[in-house]
């Protein structure tokens, strides 16, 4: 008889929930790495301060999830961060309705992001 794979539990889906994230919102795992592989280059790991985004890297109980923060506040090696979201299926990143903001270590750092910049659209678009 076949064993069946382990289903999600109820605190993987609620700690998902948390971090703001879906399965949904990261679906391409590889593609994350892929990404993070081609940015090192461009981002200074270690020399984060405030005004930084940065890409953090969370481990589940059954996957690695990666979200997008800019730093607010930096006390020793913990950082306060305000999580972005991944918007549709798209590489662009938006702040949510509800402010994600959590205290993040600098080792769950992985990298510095380059500076974001507004393209086209009406100046209500790049607000968000």
């Amino acid at each position: 008889k076949p064993a069946t794979p382990p289903q999600p539990s109820s605190s993987d889906e609620e700690e998902q929930s948390e971090l703001g994230g879906s399965k949904e919102d990261i679906s391409d795992v590889e593609g994350y790495e892929r990404k993070v592989l081609q940015m090192k280059a461009l981002g200074d790991v270690k020399a984060f301060q405030v005004g930084d985004f940065v890409l953090v890297k969370f481990y589940t109980t059954t996957s690695t999830m990666y979200y997008v923060g800019l730093v607010i506040s930096k006390e020793d090696d913990e950082f306060l961060l305000k999580f972005l979201r991944r918007h549709g299926t798209t590489w662009k990143f938006v702040y949510p309705p509800v402010e994600n903001i959590s205290s993040v270590r600098e080792q769950d750092i992985i990298l510095k992001l380059p500076f974001p910049k507004n393209v086209g659209g009406t100046e209500r678009v790049n607000l968000l």
